[in-house]
């Protein structure tokens, strides 16, 4: 049955909320994300991008603010790292890889459908000698929002991160790290945080720039300690539509603006919501 042309966008919306059948996500990715609880997608972004976004990230970091306007700030954890959050509403060169098309297809299959959101979005350099503790996954996994799920064929993960290597991050120098498949794991990590070499399973994955790795949040992963130069990455959280903001990523009024010229965009920084405006009014 077609869908029926209503008032105010009415039948957009009404996709919104379904959306399904609209990625072409193949049978093989779908197997290996299940498997391993990753994606990964080489030289996905091209050169000139990753040159535009490091000379915008480095201006940003220099002069520790944005635009006018703009919502971002600017963290340092520890001495290795500075996170700038929400480089998003910083607008270009940002603000254009908030959909790149192969991974929104990705995402209308792992979340179930176009109704999902970003969550998160903040741009990591780390120093020499820097790193990130595994966290727990599973199962097991305190943050009740990273649940990874599949049932009858069909993803309903509650966190996907897409992860966007800025510059080239060799073996041995601080890669990104998981243990495939424990995204299904059902008991507590045995092994401490930052012990790495204690970890048999423990896969490293070397990353170029441009590449992009998709993954559960609900997957045990890390960082071993960067050891040779800078490291840039962008992180990008995408979750279900009711799923809320994280501090300090909330879009600014002229991010929301600039959105409005973008279909797939207007739709990732919508509030919060449940059922898209309308959505649930009977088709006559």
């Amino acid at each position: 049955m077609a869908n029926k042309k209503l008032k105010g966008g009415e039948e957009e919306q009404f996709e919104l909320q379904i959306g399904l059948g609209l990625s072409n996500m193949t049978d093989e990715e779908k197997f290996l994300f299940d498997v391993h609880g990753y994606l990964q997608f080489d030289d996905l972004i091209p050169p000139d991008t990753i040159n535009h976004v490091n000379a915008a990230l480095a201006q940003l970091e220099a002069g520790r603010h944005g635009p006018s306007g703009a919502n971002l700030s600017f963290q340092s954890p520890n001495r290795y790292d500075l996170q700038v959050m929400n480089p998003v509403d910083a607008g270009a060169p940002f603000e254009a890889l908030v959909a790149i098309p192969q991974v929104i297809d990705r995402l209308n299959a792992l979340i179930w459908g176009r109704q999902y959101r970003l969550v998160y979005n903040y741009a990591l350099t780390r120093k020499r000698g820097g790193a990130t503790p595994l966290n727990q996954g599973g199962s097991r996994d305190p943050r009740r929002h990273t649940r990874y799920r599949c049932t009858n064929g069909e993803f309903r993960c509650l966190l996907i991160t897409c992860l966007m290597a800025l510059t080239d991050v060799p073996s041995g120098d601080g890669c990104f790290c998981v243990i495939p498949g424990s995204h299904k794991s059902n008991f507590p990590l045995p092994y401490e945080p930052l012990a790495f070499e204690s970890v048999p399973d423990l896969l490293e994955i070397p990353l170029k720039a441009g590449t992009v790795l998709l993954y559960s949040e609900n997957l045990t992963h890390g960082d071993l300690q960067s050891r040779l130069g800078v490291q840039r990455r962008l992180y990008f959280g995408y979750g279900p539509s009711y799923m809320l903001s994280w501090p300090e990523c909330e879009p600014s009024g002229p991010a929301l603006d600039r959105a409005k010229a973008n279909e797939e965009h207007r739709r990732l920084l919508m509030p919060p919501y449940y059922h898209p405006l309308q959505s649930q009014r009977k088709r006559t």
